[in-house]
């Protein structure tokens, strides 16, 4: 991945990038895969590189909502 960071797995996703945790549990707003999808990008290039283009607001809304309740491995 880009950045130092994979997001082909769970447990890359929960790494650490080069700029930090990617996900912090519980708060989106802290969590640079969450910021990094956003117009307002804190660093660097919108994700996702190379993508048909920005998410919408219902897949950033999806993101934040399984950030925000935990950011679980599975939907148990």
């Amino acid at each position: 991945g880009s950045g130092g960071l994979p997001l082909d797995t769970y447990k890359g996703v929960m790494g650490d990038g080069n700029s930090g945790p990617a996900v912090v549990p519980g708060d989106h707003q802290a969590s640079n895969l969450y910021t990094k999808c956003t117009d307002d990008v804190p660093f660097g290039t919108q994700m996702p590189i190379g993508g048909p283009g920005p998410l919408t607001a219902d897949d950033l809304q999806i993101i934040a909502d399984w950030i925000d309740s935990g950011a679980n491995e599975t939907c148990d």
